[in-house]
């Protein structure tokens, strides 16, 4: 989830994170926005710690 958020903030379109995982599907990239959303100070204090490790 972290890091398709990241991947998102760094200007990567869509069509390329899933590429990158094609596993994944657009619905599961609907459900990961949901979720960011829904829990937006976790997810960036997730990525504030990513960054400083």
């Amino acid at each position: 989830m972290i890091v398709l958020e990241q991947m998102r903030r760094e200007g990567i379109r869509e069509a390329d994170i899933l590429r990158s995982y094609p596993t994944l599907q657009a619905e599961d990239l609907a459900a990961a926005w949901a979720y960011v959303r829904a829990h937006r100070d976790e997810i960036d204090r997730q990525i504030r710690e990513n960054e400083e490790a």
